[in-house]
């Protein structure tokens, strides 16, 4: 679960520092889109090792 986390808080450093790359503060949305790809991932890995978790501890 600290993985997804980790993941996570990379995908929102790649897209709070996309616009800071270029002398004008506009946002560059390839890289934003993968910021945003990466954050979708680190959430389906969040939520999956918690399902897993929850099953466990059910047990």
């Amino acid at each position: 679960m600290k993985n997804a986390q980790a993941v996570m808080s990379i995908g929102t450093l790649i897209c709070a520092l996309s616009p800071v790359a270029t002398s004008s503060m506009t946002i560059r949305y390839p890289l934003f889109i993968v910021g945003a790809i990466v954050i979708a991932i680190g959430a389906y890995d969040y939520r999956h090792a918690k399902r897993a978790q929850a099953k466990e501890e059910a047990r």
